[in-house]
């Protein structure tokens, strides 16, 4: 389903999107911090306030800076530990109390339906029982996760074709909508993107039990909208089940595995892909930031932690000197789970250890958005 250009825009976004931090519908779980980023946002705890606020906002986009944000909070697309649905509320929170810095142009949260991920695997009859349920009897509007992503993402570079998208998820599935957007408006434009994508795994599995699109097989799934698989760049792998000259030879990505970083250093790391982009002639750079590329003593609030892993300081000097080269055209960070914890993973810090470490990254990410 695609939104017709003749519909109006304002409308469609306002039907497919929630308050920031609002996109997981509950009673009253995360209460207090959904408040608190609606005071630090809108100056209200008010819902009715806060939303005429938002709402005002989403009408002046063709006037608002980027980034612009966009909250995925959704986690049915994951498959070890789920949990991930709550990052976009307490990264948000935890960024603006942290750095104090101004409000960003806030598009809110996609609505989520928890036991949802893509239209394409619901049947008719739970389409239109959802859609009652999100839009009433006579909208069309898309009601999985990744499809809404997708549609406001598209609306969004059709409007303008320029915006710097940030999303924050969410499993790394949800980076699947985005990046496919991204991509597709880059071809109309026949602009050549490169995707810089940090994890720990490679999520290139062609399905997980059956499924196509999840956080272990998304990959698979965007490379087809790359204009030559070469652009995509792994940072960080070292959880996979074949070695790296397969997934090279067979698939076609370019991958720098944990180990070299820390037997090369992020120096020489850099200057490799920037020769490398460079002399494929790339016109920008989008980047897709899985938490788990980072080590377990700097990021286990997530579902697959991993040892020996990047540091955080590494990583935003690679992602500062990728951009004094190449635009970064938009960006995404998922796998936030705050309320994950692994009791049997030893030495392993507190939840809000990650939040030390990912925050800079978000702030980086904005930064090198926001020129």
């Amino acid at each position: 389903m695609t939104i017709q250009t003749t519909q109006d825009s304002g409308e469609a976004l306002l039907a497919m999107l929630a308050l920031p931090g609002s996109g997981v519908y509950t009673v009253s779980h995360a209460l207090a911090e959904r408040e608190q980023l609606l005071q630090q946002l809108y100056g209200t705890t008010d819902i009715a306030q806060a939303k005429s606020q938002w709402q005002h906002q989403l009408a002046k986009l063709d006037k608002a800076s980027s980034p612009w944000i966009l909250g995925i909070p959704e986690d049915a697309g994951g498959g070890i530990l789920r949990g991930a649905n709550w990052g976009p509320l307490f990264l948000r929170l935890a960024y603006y109390k942290q750095t104090h810095a101004k409000i960003l142009t806030e598009l809110g949260d996609v609505r989520v339906i928890p036991q949802l991920i893509l239209d394409e695997y619901v049947n008719n009859d739970i389409l239109k029982s959802c859609r009652t349920h999100l839009y009433g009897h006579s909208a069309n509007y898309p009601v999985s996760p990744l499809s809404i992503a997708f549609e406001v993402a598209s609306l969004l570079y059709q409007q303008n074709a320029s915006a710097r998208l940030l999303g924050i998820g969410g499993d790394h599935a949800a980076s699947y909508p985005l990046i496919k957007a991204k991509l597709l408006a880059a071809r109309a434009m026949s602009q050549r993107i490169a995707v810089l994508h940090f994890d720990a795994h490679t999520d290139l599995l062609h399905d997980r039990m059956g499924i196509p699109i999840t956080f272990g097989s998304w990959v698979s799934h965007a490379l087809p909208y790359m204009s030559s698989s070469d652009l995509w760049i792994q940072l960080g792998i070292r959880q996979t089940g074949h070695n790296q000259a397969y997934w090279q030879q067979q698939v076609g990505v370019k991958q720098y595995w944990a180990d070299a970083w820390h037997t090369e250093g992020v120096a020489a790391i850099s200057d490799s892909i920037i020769q490398y982009l460079t002399q494929r002639g790339v016109d920008g750079v989008y980047i897709t930031f899985d938490i788990d590329a980072l080590d377990l003593s700097q990021a286990s609030a997530t579902g697959t932690p991993a040892i020996k892993g990047l540091v955080a300081e590494d990583v935003i000097v690679l992602m500062k000197r990728i951009r004094a080269a190449f635009p970064v055209v938009a960006a995404d960070l998922m796998e936030f789970a705050p309320m994950v914890h692994h009791p049997q993973l030893t030495m392993q810090p507190e939840p809000d250890t990650t939040l030390q470490h990912i925050v800079p990254i978000y702030g980086t990410l904005i930064e090198i958005l926001s020129h």
